[in-house]
């Protein structure tokens, strides 16, 4: 079921391309909360906590699945956005916060900089999870391309 509705997902963002798009980065990220329940049943799990999520992250999910699988499907679609993918960016580099009123934010995690200065950028992120399966979509604009938007 998750890999269907990645695949619906990627069909219809084929069409977000051209000269409105300019300086736009877009990741996206689906995941499976059965993987994350499994994981965190063996003494890998936490481990998998303590070395891919800062220490604000944990202490909001717990070790709840759900809370897991989504900030997970979180970091993997802000490294997409990037573009290096977790090749130029650890997760734990990755934060991802809340706004007192619960909007999600995406914040330096443990690194100082990120590829291609992606700390600096404009970053909106929305996440969900439905029916075990967790999504994130991470929409990125590189400072000083914002202008190509007409602001």
């Amino acid at each position: 079921m998750v890999a269907d509705f990645a695949q619906r997902v990627g069909a219809m963002l084929q069409g977000v391309r051209g000269p409105m798009t300019n300086g736009l980065r877009l990741g996206i990220d689906v995941a499976a909360v059965d993987y994350f329940a499994h994981l965190m049943e063996r003494p890998a799990g936490q481990r998998f906590l303590l070395t891919r999520f800062t220490e604000v992250e944990r202490t909001y999910i717990t070790s709840d699945p759900a809370r897991i699988a989504v900030r997970w499907a979180a970091k993997e679609a802000v490294s997409k956005a990037i573009g290096t993918g977790f090749r130029g960016i650890r997760p734990i580099d990755i934060q991802i916060n809340r706004t007192p009123e619960g909007q999600p934010l995406v914040e330096r995690g443990t690194s100082e900089d990120w590829p291609l200065s992606a700390h600096q950028w404009d970053w909106s992120i929305t996440m969900s999870e439905d029916d075990g399966a967790a999504v994130a979509i991470a929409l990125a604009i590189p400072k000083g391309e914002a202008d190509d938007f007409g602001e």
